[in-house]
C-alpha cells in the first residue's frame, strides 16, 4: 500500500471490514502484523512454527469477524486474540514454555 496504515484509523478499518471491503483487510494486515508475529515470536523460539501459527491466526481473524465482534480496541482484540490463539497451538504441540504469569500479562489487557 501506498499510504501509511499507521494513519488510517481503526474505525475506517473496520468499516471496511464491515463493508467486506477487501482493503480493509488489507489495511488491518499491514497496521497489525508486526504486532500479531511478534507476540507468536515471543512465545516461541521457532519461526517455522511461528509463522505457520501467524497465518492460522490471521486467517482465524478473518473467517471469524474477531475485530467486528469485540468491545475493546483492534490492537487489544488482537493482542488478547493471538496470544490465546498460540498459546492453544504451541500446548497441542507440546511446545509451550511460558508460566501463568507471562500469559496473564496479555491476557488481561484493557480498554
Amino acid at each position: 500500500m501506498n499510504i501509511s496504515t499507521q494513519n488510517i484509523s481503526d474505525t475506517k478499518i473496520l468499516a471496511l471490514i464491515a463493508e467486506n471491503d477487501i482493503e480493509g483487510w488489507q489495511l488491518l494486515y499491514d497496521k497489525y502484523a508486526p504486532i500479531i508475529y511478534g507476540i507468536i515470536c515471543s512465545i516461541t523460539d521457532n519461526k517455522t512454527i511461528a509463522e505457520e501459527i501467524f497465518v492460522q491466526a490471521f486467517l482465524k481473524i478473518k473467517r471469524n469477524n474477531i475485530v467486528l465482534n469485540t468491545d475493546v480496541s483492534i490492537c487489544i482484540c488482537l493482542v488478547q486474540y493471538t496470544y490465546t490463539f498460540a498459546k492453544e497451538k504451541l500446548q497441542q504441540k507440546g511446545l509451550l514454555k511460558l508460566d501463568a504469569k507471562a500469559f496473564n500479562k496479555f491476557a488481561n489487557i484493557k480498554n
